[in-house]
């Protein structure tokens, strides 16, 4: 009976040292949340006003978590491109670290993709910044949790075979 126990085990071990070791991450994965501004280059207005119909603007643009934390590093911080009006625009861009991204916000919510994974929310800074309506927003806060992951996961062992020649 004592053996019958001990078979699992064995079958558990030697297939593990069939299928060899486990490759080892080396990703750069960081989990933040917080709140925090992004600062464009170039106005943002809504995209119709009661003067006139807005073309989209291109703009530059910097953010940085302010208030929050992230899992391993303290702050995170990133810039990009902006292209669109308050309340719907798409861009990309990278973190300081070169993580990189893409984006598409409608309404207040940012949804980001890539290397920066998660959901925002983003309104006009009513103290230092100007008006969507009047076409002058340059400053928005955010609030939001992200998950940042950059490099390669890690992956299972692979089984031999006659046609491998390395396991």
């Amino acid at each position: 009976m004592r053996r019958l126990a001990l078979l699992p085990a064995a079958a558990a071990l030697a297939t593990g040292w069939a299928l060899g070791p486990v490759t080892p991450a080396s990703a750069d994965i960081d989990a933040c949340a917080g709140t925090g501004y992004a600062i464009l280059s170039v106005a943002f207005g809504y995209p119709v006003n009661t003067v006139h119909v807005l073309h989209p603007h291109t703009s530059n643009f910097s953010f940085s978590i302010i208030t929050g934390t992230c899992a391993t590093k303290p702050t995170l911080t990133a810039n990009g491109s902006v292209t669109g009006y308050c309340g719907l625009s798409s861009g990309s861009g990278s973190t300081f670290n070169a993580h990189s991204f893409s984006f598409t916000g409608t309404g207040t919510v940012l949804v980001l993709t890539g290397d920066l994974t998660g959901i925002v929310a983003t309104v006009p800074d009513p103290v230092h910044s100007g008006s969507c309506t009047d076409e002058t927003a340059t400053r928005f806060l955010f609030t939001g949790a992200v998950l940042k992951t950059h490099g390669t996961l890690p992956q299972a062992p692979r089984s031999c075979d006659a046609t491998t020649t390395a396991c």
